[in-house]
């Protein structure tokens, strides 16, 4: 290989060429998504209940069980997201089908890490399904922001959300395609790297 060949010069310019264009490519993109984790503690079990004599009760009724769950909300996109990138009828939303304490001292709360993003929890209420939701509103999520909500429930949860553009995602079903480019462009570029190398060294 004579690699004072200016065609071969000219191949791995080329070749170079293209897979830093298509990582900057890649980078560029603009796309919405946001990956959420939710830890849940269990307060109060089912087997708890049946001790003699031990009532637990919210807003009058006895209640079997009870957990408080926290979840993280974040944008890993390189798009700040608004409430507009949501389908209307979609909402980014938490779904129970027991009931939402809603005390103030307890209850739904709200935080995000951009003190200028007001976040405040609406509650729905499905006659229908007999199940509570409660829809997370904020102003807009910036890119690597993170939303944290703290909640009280008397039964499963969920979250729920349809974004125009992208997508909603379990923390360990995501994929990070960031992470995933540059180590895919490494893997191309080193070897010709070092072949460039080790020839002009000899």
């Amino acid at each position: 290989m004579d690699w004072n060949s200016s065609a071969l010069w000219g191949i791995i310019g080329l070749i170079g060429g293209i897979i830093v264009s298509a990582f900057f490519y890649f980078l560029g993109v603009k796309r919405k998504s946001l990956i959420y984790d939710i830890t849940t503690t269990t307060l109060v079990s089912e087997n708890a209940t049946q001790i003699e004599k031990l009532n637990i009760t919210y807003d009058n009724k006895p209640i079997k069980k009870l957990y408080t769950t926290t979840i993280k909300i974040k944008n890993n996109s390189n798009s700040i997201i608004e409430p507009n990138d949501f389908a209307p009828s979609v909402p980014l939303s938490l779904i129970t089908n027991g009931e939402f304490l809603t005390s103030s001292d307890t209850g739904v709360k709200l935080f995000a890490e951009n003190t200028s993003n007001n976040v405040y929890p609406l509650f729905e209420v499905n006659e229908n399904s007999m199940c509570q939701k409660v829809i997370i509103h904020f102003d807009y999520i910036a890119k690597n922001e993170t939303i944290r909500c703290t909640v009280f429930h008397t039964n499963s949860l969920s979250i729920n959300g349809k974004l125009k553009d992208g997508k909603l995602k379990n923390k360990d079903k995501s994929i990070d395609w960031k992470h995933l480019i540059i180590s895919f462009t490494i893997g191309l570029v080193m070897p010709f790297i070092f072949l460039i190398i080790k020839n002009v060294l000899k």
